[in-house]
């Protein structure tokens, strides 16, 4: 492989990590997103519905029946709890918490049209024509003679099986590093992910005789040119290591382009993967509290609790390779 493998290990035990754990870049991210949607939220309140800061119950209703016709009610809960954070900073009385605006919100929540959009979970039936498709490819070297086609296929093949078999979403897929990989004795991989609730869950990677995540990360990570500590880097049309991170909705166009490639034309989101594996796993036998322990603590639809007793780390491990 043209990258070394960071550290070697024998344990085939999942170790869960604390906060201090997280990579700081991790936790700048995380930080960085919450302010960035704040600074929107009050920006929204202040310059696109023109109201006045600070404000007070019946300007807040006001922009709450405004906008509660276009907006889901999640989007004006964060937009309330944006306001009552900039209360609080300035040390004006929060208009929020008047018990008329608690009873507006409900009944917003009770009577709104906006419909949520559910994920289409991606099914290993569909997975497996998604690899087909991209092997065959491979195998042909299907224009190949143009620059960067084969890299950017393994490293798509490499995204697709890694965001199904460990339940990744896109941001999560792009913000993997080079040193969340551990190479074990006899090719096995230990695959380190941000979880939710600032964990970090480390597990072995399935070996399996078909759509095998391990095989695939081998095959990228002996092509990779890059030096860089990003898992997964953008190519551009030349060709040429862009030697940056994927980013999140950079490596969802790729994985959704190589669905329309397969003639899969359902909508493919960022939780498609995680959501077929939550799938693939009750199917297996799974208890909803290990899936949740394998994907994160958030990871599985509400409607799957209550819990379960878990299975083991080895039980997972037996399940998740394919015989």
């Amino acid at each position: 492989m043209k990258e070394k493998m960071v550290g070697q290990t024998n344990s085939d035990e999942m170790v869960t990590g604390t906060l201090s754990t997280v990579p700081r870049q991790t936790l700048r991210t995380y930080a960085d997103n919450s302010v960035r949607a704040y600074k929107s939220h009050i920006r929204h309140f202040r310059y696109t519905a023109e109201k006045c800061l600070p404000s007070d119950p019946l300007e807040i209703a006001d922009y709450l029946l405004k906008y509660s016709s276009t907006l889901a009610p999640g989007t004006l809960i964060a937009r309330l709890s944006a306001l009552s954070k900039w209360h609080k900073e300035q040390g004006f009385q929060d208009p929020t918490k008047d018990p008329r605006i608690s009873q507006l919100v409900s009944h917003i929540k009770n009577h709104s049209q906006h419909t949520t959009t559910k994920t289409v979970p991606l099914l290993v039936a569909d997975l497996a024509k998604i690899d087909i498709h991209m092997r065959e490819k491979i195998e042909r070297r299907e224009n190949f003679e143009r620059e960067g086609v084969e890299e950017r296929l393994i490293r798509d093949r490499a995204m697709m099986l890694l965001a199904f078999w460990r339940g990744l979403t896109f941001t999560q897929l792009a913000a993997l590093k080079i040193s969340d990989i551990v190479l074990q004795d006899g090719g096995r991989i230990i695959l380190s992910a941000p979880a939710t609730e600032g964990t970090v869950t480390s597990m072995r990677m399935p070996a399996r005789k078909t759509l095998c995540p391990t095989q695939a990360l081998q095959e990228w990570l002996e092509i990779r040119k890059s030096r860089r500590h990003n898992l997964f880097y953008g190519i551009d049309r030349w060709g040429k290591d862009t030697e940056k991170k994927v980013k999140h909705f950079v490596a969802g166009y790729a994985l959704v382009t190589r669905c329309q490639d397969a003639e899969l034309s359902f909508p493919l989101s960022s939780l498609s993967f995680r959501r077929g594996f939550e799938q693939w796993a009750l199917s297996a036998g799974w208890s909803v509290q290990s899936i949740r322990e394998y994907v994160g603590l958030n990871g599985v639809q509400e409607a799957l609790l209550p819990l379960t007793k878990g299975m083991s780390n080895q039980e997972i491990c037996d399940s998740l390779d394919e015989q």
